[in-house]
């Protein structure tokens, strides 16, 4: 009897797209990794002190720290609504320019990025080992 070669959707093309896809995707992770880490790496940690100011369009935040013995005063953008008025909060100014500062970015995206694309690639490994293990088997 003829074997015909069988076209379509197999359960070993199935894992193999799998693992080509999450391994272009894990380049991708890795690439934002190093450029996320370059970026984190141009600011240094300091404490202020909140200022709100609510008007009818909303409400400015501002930041009063102390770098290098100079005090500063700035606003910031995409503040954090549970912030209040002379809270002490943690905020990252740029090394060369301590007027500019921003909240403190998390990491947790690109954490659970990894941990996400790892359960995937493990699923694709084990679906295409499956196909494997599957024709060595005895009937």
């Amino acid at each position: 009897m003829k074997k015909t070669k069988r076209k379509g959707l197999t359960t070993q093309r199935v894992g193999t797209g799998i693992i080509i896809t999450c391994a272009v995707l894990l380049a991708g992770l890795i690439t934002l990794t190093v450029f996320f880490a370059i970026d984190v790496a141009k600011y240094d940690k300091v404490f202020g002190t909140v200022g709100l100011e609510r008007d009818d369009k909303g409400r400015e935040v501002t930041i009063l720290y102390v770098v290098e013995g100079e005090a500063h005063l700035e606003p910031i953008d995409h503040a954090p609504r549970n912030w209040n008025d002379e809270q002490l909060v943690e905020i990252e100014y740029l090394r060369d320019d301590s007027s500019k500062i921003r909240v403190p970015v998390s990491v947790l995206p690109i954490v659970l990025g990894y941990f996400i694309l790892a359960g995937i690639l493990s699923a694709g490994i084990l679906i295409r080992l499956g196909k494997l293990f599957s024709k060595e088997t005895p009937e």
